[in-house]
């Protein structure tokens, strides 16, 4: 059997027994890139995906759980795996919904994570009010204590934090190098 170097589900549905079958698939213990893009994981146990991971964490070096709805309890069981995980260069946890505790817990794990180039989280969640909505001024404070948080471990390459898609502009806030906000913000 040759082992797969990529696996990429995008937009689709994933069950429970395709989640359970992941951590015993052979094929799948040399993956380099692990793409689960819009893949609904908010109802799901994810310690199938942790025992990839755990699995793969000398060979990952791309890992995008975009728009997953993960909430902080599911990828904490995630985090015991993301310290293995030293190989990795690209992560994007964008369009998830975690909270600021939670993402700076997640960055105090990362401090293994030398070969990263490409860092993408969502905006910690105390960014929004009642309503969904970004708050500009909690956006940008939030964002920076993260960026510091993280540069008290490592110095990241190229990190961003991003809101939800506004619900009045279609677009989003972008926190990197600086702030870039949707034109409803500005």
């Amino acid at each position: 059997m040759t082992p797969l170097k990529t696996l990429s589900i995008t937009y689709s549905l994933v069950s429970q027994r395709d989640l359970d079958s992941f951590a015993c698939c052979q094929s799948l213990f040399q993956l380099k890139h692990l793409e689960l893009r819009g893949v609904v994981l908010l109802d799901l146990d994810l310690m199938p995906l942790r025992g990839l991971l755990m699995k793969v964490a000398g060979t990952l070096e791309t890992l995008d759980l975009q728009g997953c709805r993960m909430k902080d309890s599911q990828l904490s069981v995630l985090l015991p795996a993301f310290k293995q995980c030293s190989q990795i260069s690209n992560i994007n946890f964008y369009n998830n919904e975690f909270s600021m505790p939670f993402l700076k817990d997640l960055l105090q794990h990362t401090a293994n994570w030398s070969k990263m180039n490409v860092e993408q989280y969502p905006a910690p969640l105390e960014c929004y009010d009642a309503l969904g909505h970004v708050s500009r001024e909690r956006f940008v404070e939030l964002c920076q204590e993260l960026m510091d948080t993280l540069r008290a471990k490592r110095e990241p390459k190229s990190i961003s934090f991003a809101t939800n898609v506004c619900q009045n502009c279609g677009k989003t806030c972008v926190y990197g190098q600086g702030a870039r906000l949707c034109s409803c913000l500005q």
